[in-house]
């Protein structure tokens, strides 16, 4: 994709004591890969360097908050990895390293504000060809939502089929905890939308030829990971709920509130829409 979408791509690589070299303009190879110079063994890595084809976008400038946004949350996703940013044109440098990844993470977005639970509830599960990291709270009495998605370490910002099945295994492991504890008041059914309310997350999955929706890859589309998400998250959060029952019948006693005035507003827009329909008179001869 960068390659597609730029001038010309300078690729550098430092591996076995030598130094090697590849270009390519406006995507096709213009030098071979070759070897430029030597460096310590123990001197490894990648460099890339890229001029934008500004007939491809609005503007050629940078974002710098969304290119360091993204930086940060790299090294969100790969606990221990320091990431750093070089702004030469302002001289100014930022690094970021978290060594607890998503947990640290999500505290550090919502720090100061009332959360429920008290520490974010985590979680994490690989299996053969999927794996999936996961830190989520809520904020009982509002304030802006972390709402972040990954799929390979690629932000999805419009969610996608990974999202849908946090928010399912979330639903079903509460329906259950309120079931069997009998809280549940009669006539109310919990929906997605009641244990989502007021939720902040950070997800990141990890799979085999993942599929997107688009070419900007915003929206992961790949079927099988939203029931691979959804049970996954719905044993792990089903067992915190019954290891952590106060904190538990709080996230209850909310969702059944947020059930209660969706039913409402719903019973309300009902009969508002009866009020409105045309009344029809009968006369008979």
């Amino acid at each position: 994709m960068v390659n597609a979408l730029s001038k010309r791509v300078e690729v550098n690589v430092r591996r076995d004591g030598q130094v090697y070299n590849i270009a390519f303009e406006n995507g096709e190879k213009v030098q071979d890969l070759q070897v430029v110079g030597t460096c310590g063994k123990r001197n490894t890595g990648t460099s890339v360097h890229f001029w934008p084809d500004e007939t491809f976008f609005d503007s050629p400038r940078f974002s710098v908050s969304r290119l360091t946004h993204v930086l940060k949350a790299k090294a969100v996703l790969c606990p221990g990895v320091e990431i750093t940013f070089k702004d030469e044109i302002n001289n100014t440098e930022q690094r970021w390293c978290y060594q607890d990844g998503l947990n640290d993470y999500l505290a550090e977005a919502v720090n100061g504000l009332p959360t429920l639970p008290e520490k974010p509830f985590i979680g994490n599960f690989a299996g053969d060809t999927e794996a999936v990291d996961w830190a989520l709270l809520w904020l009982p009495e509002g304030g802006e939502l972390l709402t972040e998605s990954y799929v390979n370490l690629i932000p999805t910002m419009q969610g996608g089929t990974h999202v849908n099945g946090l928010r399912q295994g979330l639903l079903d492991a509460m329906r259950e905890f309120c079931e069997y504890r009998n809280i549940l008041p009669r006539g109310v059914k919990l929906s997605a939308e009641d244990i989502w309310d007021r939720c902040a997350y950070v997800l990141s999955v990890k799979m085999q030829d993942p599929q997107f929706a688009g070419q900007t890859k915003e929206r992961l589309s790949s079927r099988q990971c939203a029931a691979f998400v959804s049970g996954v998250v719905k044993d792990a959060f089903i067992l915190w709920l019954n290891q952590n029952v106060q904190a538990a019948e709080l996230l209850a006693e909310m969702a059944i509130s947020s059930a209660q005035r969706r039913m409402r507003a719903a019973k309300k827009s009902g009969a508002q829409k009866a009020d409105q329909r045309p009344s029809t008179a009968w006369q008979t001869g």
